[in-house]
This record gives structure tokens, C-alpha cells and sequence, in this order.
């Protein structure tokens, strides 16, 4: 599954959504709670740090016992904006809960476009 929002046209409900419905129709239902956790927490550090009218992007894929989960923000590298929270923070702990739910987490940049894989063991 392939999706790309517009920044007037994204919400994190609509992309939870999107995920449960693919989950469902991939008979991957008990994996609903926890990708649809790692797409909210990607997708909500992807929209704070992408640039004005550009798009996120999400794709989901299906792999040999793994869901993978990948996400795509332009001109915003939110990972080199600042650095790990204090533990009293309320924010900023998304990428160690995608990190605690994935098997395995990556981060490719290319100046540009910043996107972030999960794989999820089925």
C-alpha cells in the first residue's frame, strides 16, 4: 500500500485508517495496535519537520514474515534537530516506542527526503 497526503489534506486518523484496512485485507489484524502506533508516532515526527507544501508519504509491504513500514518527509530532518529529550520530557520518546514494537529500525536520507523503515515480524 502506497499513500501520499498534502499537508492540508493529512490526518493521523484518515492514515490509521488506511493501515487497519490493509492490515485487515493482508488477514494481518493482530498486528493492528502495533503498526498503527508506529505509523502515528512516524507520521506525526514526519509531518512536525516536513517542509511547507510538500507531501508525506507511508508505504506498507508485505515481506516474507515481516510487515515493513516506511515514512517520508521532504526538507525536514527532525532526528538532527535536536537531541535526545530529558526524561522528564513529555515529548519526543516516537522513535524509542517504533524502535521497543520493530524488529528493525533504518533511517536513509538524501539531503532531501528523509525516510524512516520499520519491519514488524508477523
Amino acid at each position: 500500500m502506497k499513500k501520499s497526503w498534502s499537508e492540508a489534506d493529512f490526518t493521523l486518523r484518515e492514515a490509521r485508517v488506511e493501515v487497519r484496512k490493509w492490515l485487515a485485507a493482508e488477514e494481518l489484524d493482530h498486528l493492528s495496535q502495533d503498526v498503527s502506533l508506529i505509523v502515528t508516532e512516524l507520521l506525526t515526527n514526519a509531518s512536525e519537520a516536513n517542509e511547507a507544501g510538500e507531501p508525506l508519504d507511508l508505504e506498507l509491504d508485505r515481506g516474507d514474515g515481516v510487515v515493513l513500514v516506511a515514512v517520508s518527509n521532504r526538507g525536514g530532518d527532525f532526528l538532527r534537530k535536536g537531541s535526545m529529550p530529558p526524561a522528564s520530557s513529555l515529548r519526543g520518546r516516537g522513535l524509542a516506542i517504533v524502535d521497543a514494537l520493530s524488529t528493525s529500525l533504518e533511517v536513509q536520507s538524501d539531503g532531501r527526503i528523509l525516510t524512516i523503515y520499520a519491519v514488524v515480524s508477523i
